[in-house]
């Protein structure tokens, strides 16, 4: 979903607004974002209001935008969390994530979290919790490799948070290698991730 600015009728002429918008844009450097926010800023106390919703996280880091080999590997439940995430949830997600970005590292990420935020730290939990069920009844090679599916998605979401680049090269890596497994472990995998195209 994407932030929108919802404008009211006003006293002032429109095109002194579209003036206000111009030049918030202008000094913004045309970021659209942080051109919200000057607006918001500016006009809170005239007569013609900006009404300016939380802005998911996905609009930011836009999930959408991955590559398909980085995206089609994706949990549905974590593409719903990222999707669900707000900006003020966004900056108690970079606190946490830049103590604890790894998978390996998740009880104490979601402990950090808790302080700040119980509701997210339980969304979190969630999400945790479905993608262990994904690894019942595999075997120990499929629930190894199930696990760098979830540690590489855990680190892309973490680098998307706080503003890294994304690496598509694990992600190709992965999905060859789904190719070794033997036919009974790429059968359970599928049968365990039906929303998960790994190859």
């Amino acid at each position: 979903m994407v932030s929108a600015i919802s404008v009211f009728r006003s006293e002032r002429p429109l095109w002194r607004s579209e003036q206000v918008v111009c030049s918030a844009l202008t000094r913004c450097r045309l970021d659209p974002w942080k051109a919200e926010n000057r607006l918001y800023s500016r006009n809170q106390s005239s007569t013609r209001q900006l009404s300016v919703r939380q802005t998911p996280i996905s609009a930011v880091m836009s999930v959408s935008a991955l590559p398909n080999s980085v995206k089609n590997l994706f949990p549905e439940e974590n593409l719903k969390f990222a999707e669900s995430i707000t900006e003020s949830e966004a900056k108690v997600l970079r606190e946490a994530f830049q103590k604890h970005g790894c998978f390996e590292e998740c009880g104490e990420m979601i402990s950090h979290v808790r302080e700040k935020s119980p509701e997210l730290a339980r969304r979190m939990q969630e999400v945790l919790e479905a993608n262990k069920n994904r690894l019942s009844g595999l075997t120990p090679e499929a629930i190894a490799y199930s696990k760098r599916v979830i540690c590489m998605v855990t680190r892309i979401l973490c680098n998307l948070t706080l503003g890294k680049p994304v690496d598509e090269s694990e992600a190709n890596r992965i999905t060859e290698d789904f190719k070794k497994l033997c036919d009974s472990d790429r059968l359970g995998m599928q049968n365990n991730n039906p929303d998960i195209k790994f190859q």
